[in-house]
């Protein structure tokens, strides 16, 4: 039986959010938004019998089973903790809070709450993704030895568009640091299913404020962002985002193994053999095109979920819906069907690195990553990452 669900926030991904989780038959019962009247425009334009600002209205409606938390980043640690003390399951985009220590309390708290609890890492749901670690676990390229990656933005819309509001500013988790890097960081985890430790890299900001920021709005945003990091093994792995690039948006990752590589780009995964002339082209892996239905509010698509994230998190309702739909009873799911889904606990590693790669750059060397965890007495700490893995096994 499916779960129905409350979303928090009203970003530009939720109305897509709301038009395949209908399509698929899960009920929604309430929306939230901390100003009012954007709840309540929400809610008549898609609806949703409740759209209130009260973050306790919507987590004591006992018809809501699960949540889904689309809000900027200084929300995730209260919504989170407050769902699941109240039993809800809870699926929250990343990253879990503005902070290291926001992070681990709410993984210490769903330690405690057998609830689902998921993040939104859409490019494990994209189809060439899926068969690029199909075709890396069976052996097909040999030996893994490095990833790169390349994302392209042009920034002209983005700063001819954007208001002002949280995501131009870094401190608050906006930029593509927090809205993007995080993602590339987990298709890395989830493709070779290997950690990294350390990691050197470098951020730069290159656009001036609009003219129509006012003289107190700055932003402090990153339009550039590249780092090189070892991987287990010291399998090294180099990114470049670099927001700054005329033309549309442009993801290209390129896995070199032993016997071979996988090039993923523009949906098609291409494969080519060392010591052969000719190379497979394994794609294109488009999957059908989806239709993002325009938002109420003026925030640019492209600027918080490039549309390659949007369509992988569309995949992932499905994954839901199969995970819920053949129970009887709306608290459980299959877990099987949720195998590609990103947990919690990736959304912790992606937000370490993440850290990491801010420490890096403002220091200019090599650094650790370590995660952060909480003591006893609620003060954190933070483990190097391949010792805390080796705890949870």
């Amino acid at each position: 039986m499916l779960p129905k669900i409350g979303i928090f926030g009203t970003n530009a991904m939720v109305p897509a959010l709301i038009s395949e989780l209908r399509r698929l038959d899960f009920e929604i019962i309430g929306l939230w938004d901390f100003k009012k009247n954007v709840a309540s425009s929400w809610g008549e334009k898609f609806n949703i019998p409740v759209a209130t600002d009260s973050i306790e209205v919507l987590l004591k409606d006992q018809e809501v089973d699960l949540v889904v938390v689309c809000t900027p980043s200084s929300f995730h640690r209260e919504i989170t903790t407050k769902a699941l003390a109240a039993g809800k399951h809870v699926i929250c985009e990343p990253p879990l809070g503005l902070t290291g220590a926001d992070n681990a309390a709410i993984m210490e708290q769903a330690l405690y709450y057998p609830s689902l609890t998921l993040s939104t890492f859409g490019l494990r749901y994209l189809v060439g993704v899926r068969k690029a670690k199909e075709l890396l676990l069976d052996g097909t390229i040999g030996i893994l030895q490095s990833f790169e990656i390349t994302q392209h933005t042009g920034p002209e819309d983005i700063m001819n568009n954007m208001a002002f509001d949280w995501t131009c500013i870094r401190e608050l988790c906006g930029g593509p640091l927090w809205s993007t890097a995080v993602h590339l960081i987990d298709l890395v985890s989830f493709l070779s299913g290997k950690v990294a430790y350390t990691i050197c890299a470098t951020i730069q900001r290159f656009q001036e404020n609009p003219a129509h920021f006012k003289y107190d709005q700055h932003l402090t945003r990153e339009d550039y962002i590249s780092w090189q990091m070892l991987l287990e093994g010291n399998i090294p792995c180099t990114t470049v985002i670099n927001n700054n690039f005329p033309g549309k948006f442009d993801l290209r990752l390129i896995i070199t193994g032993s016997k071979g590589s996988l090039t993923l780009a523009d949906g098609v995964l291409t494969l080519d053999k060392k010591h052969e002339t000719t190379h497979s082209v394994v794609g294109p892996f488009r999957g059908k095109d989806q239709t993002v239905p325009e938002s109420p509010t003026k925030t640019p698509f492209n600027y918080r979920h490039p549309e390659v994230v949007v369509a992988g998190i569309i995949q992932m309702c499905s994954d839901l819906h199969k995970a819920f739909d053949p129970l009887m009873e709306r608290r459980f799911w299959v877990p099987d069907h949720l195998g590609n889904a990103g947990t919690f606990r990736d959304c912790q590693y992606a937000r370490a690195v993440a850290d990491a790669v801010k420490k890096s750059s403002e220091s200019r060397r090599w650094t650790e990553i370590v995660i952060p965890t909480l003591k006893p007495d609620n003060s954190v700490a933070y483990i190097p990452v391949l010792r805390f893995m080796e705890r949870q096994v």
